[in-house]
């Protein structure tokens, strides 16, 4: 749970619209207790990496924050507001845009430029071999309810450039903010990338009363 939280400063779908996010940002780090001097405190974001072990043994850590530079999506969502119902009429919006088909025409990005080129730095030639990349949305699941990378074609096209790219070795996701648990992998030939959707202790998508939604 404590991963999951450095991913993103707030759950909000204001995004990098959000106000006094740089103060947020400050505010969250002191929380954690970040040293004054580290450059963590430099850059525009809660991002980070993490290293446990040495050697043919070392696992990375790589934490996400996909809401501090994140655009609106297509049609920017109104899950923040206040009336009552928002949320589903945010879901409702996004799920009518995919049909529509106007999310595949989306440009919107997820991480902002100066987070790509740290994400390319850190698995660029990178020893470890296992790396857990973090989100704190969903990356390849493809339900069109909820917010996730799908709703974002063009930055998910690039991330999937990327890790082809540089193949990382012992790759998984964990992702969250659905409430419900959930998993992907590699399909029967190998192909595909594993995530893992811990946000739900006690229900998957098959049991909550939206399942149908998860089915393939």
């Amino acid at each position: 749970m404590a991963c999951m939280m450095t991913t993103t400063m707030v759950e909000t779908t204001l995004a990098k619209k959000l106000p006094f996010r740089d103060t947020s940002q400050r505010l969250f780090l002191d929380f954690l207790g970040i040293a004054p001097h580290s450059r963590r405190r430099r850059r525009a974001g809660t991002y980070s990496a993490h290293w446990f072990g040495s050697g043919s043994n070392m696992s990375k850590v790589l934490l996400l924050d996909t809401r501090f530079h994140r655009d609106d999506h297509v049609l920017p969502s109104i899950g923040a507001a206040s009336f009552p119902m928002a949320t589903l009429l945010a879901a409702a919006s996004r799920w009518l845009c995919w049909a529509l088909g106007v999310t595949s025409m989306h440009q919107g990005d997820v991480l902002g430029e100066e987070q790509w080129a740290w994400l390319e730095a850190q698995l660029q030639g990178s020893g470890a071999s296992l790396h857990v990349i973090v989100s704190s949305i969903q990356v390849f699941f493809s339900v069109p309810l909820f917010e996730s990378w799908m709703h974002f074609p063009a930055s998910r096209a690039r991330l999937v450039r990327l890790l082809e790219r540089h193949a990382p070795r012992g790759l998984v996701f964990l992702s969250g903010d659905v409430h419900h648990a959930d998993m992907a992998g590699p399909g029967p030939g190998g192909d595909g990338v594993l995530e893992v959707t811990s946000s739900g202790m006690t229900h998957t998508c098959a049991t909550v009363w939206y399942g149908g939604v998860c089915a393939p």
